[in-house]
């Protein structure tokens, strides 16, 4: 199966085939403040599951401060429209060896979409939530139904 992910415009697009490795929310600052919203839900892929990219892009190096690398120093490589402004993938440098395994080695060959640039409402669901502990307290807890 092949799915595209797109920016708000239409002018950047990832396709990538077959399920994803995960579906991910998550609850750290750094991902609230990137999204703008109360969590993102993003869907990990292996980069070798990647068909292809179409259309210019920019690169922003989203946790370098003051050139230094973010917490723990990983280094996320986002990829977004510079028309519109959408992040539409982004993939790990320099992943820290003092990350704990699996993901130690896990993020340098991953792909990460947010699940909104499918604009797929069948899409696969969560299996995850990272920093729960850091979930809004208005949020209505993950398994309830909206």
């Amino acid at each position: 199966m092949e799915r595209v992910a797109q920016c708000a415009c239409g002018r950047l697009s990832a396709s990538v085939t077959g399920e994803p490795a995960s579906v991910v929310g998550c609850h750290c600052d750094h991902c609230l403040r990137r999204s703008g919203s109360a969590y993102p839900v993003v869907a990990w892929f292996n980069k070798d599951q990647v068909g292809g990219i179409t259309g210019e892009r920019s690169v922003y190096n989203g946790l370098v401060e003051n050139g230094q690398a973010g917490p723990g120093g990983l280094v996320n490589l986002y990829n977004f429209c510079p028309t519109c402004g959408s992040t539409v993938f982004w993939t790990f440098e320099d992943v820290p060896t003092s990350f704990p395994e699996p993901l130690a080695t896990q993020l340098p060959d991953t792909f990460v979409i947010p699940v909104g640039s499918f604009a797929d409402p069948d899409f696969p669901p969560p299996s995850q939530y990272l920093f729960p502990e850091l979930r809004p307290t208005w949020l209505a807890t993950h398994d309830a139904e909206a």
